[in-house]
C-alpha cells in the first residue's frame, strides 16, 4: 500500500472490491468511448486509480462512496474484474458527491482476486 499526504486529505492507494463501491450520481456513457476505454485498460492497464471515500455503515465490512472514476469501474467490470485500484481519501459528508435522489447503484461484482489490466 502506497501512502502520501496532501494539504486537503490524507490518501492511500489500495485494491478494493468493486461490489463495495456506491455510485451516488451514475451517468450514462458514450458507448464508443467506453469500448475504447475497455480496450485501452485491457492492453496497457489502469493508468490512474479511481478515487473513493470510506463510508461508515456500522457493519464489519468497509464500504466506499465513489468520488471519481465511474467509467473505469464499469470497464473493470466489463473485463471480469472484482477488485480495482483506488485512491482512498478522507472526505467529510459535505465534500462527497451528493445523490440526486434514490438513484444510486452498487455495482455487481464477485469477491476474489482480480488483476487483469492493472498496471503497477
Amino acid at each position: 500500500m502506497t501512502k502520501e499526504t496532501t494539504d486537503k486529505a490524507w490518501k492511500y492507494i489500495d485494491i478494493i472490491p468493486i461490489d463495495r463501491i456506491r455510485i451516488l450520481n451514475p451517468r450514462e456513457r458514450d458507448k464508443r468511448k467506453f469500448r475504447l476505454l475497455v480496450e485501452n485498460i485491457s492492453k496497457v492497464g489502469l493508468k490512474r486509480p479511481i478515487t473513493v471515500s470510506k463510508r461508515s455503515t456500522g457493519e464489519n465490512e468497509t464500504n466506499y462512496d465513489l468520488v471519481c472514476g465511474q467509467g473505469r469501474i464499469e470497464a473493470f467490470v466489463a473485463l471480469g474484474q472484482t477488485h480495482i485500484p483506488a485512491m482512498v481519501i478522507e472526505a467529510s459528508k459535505n465534500d462527497r458527491p451528493r445523490s440526486s435522489g434514490p438513484r444510486y447503484a452498487i455495482l455487481p461484482g464477485k469477491r476474489g482476486s482480480g488483476g487483469h489490466g492493472v498496471a503497477e
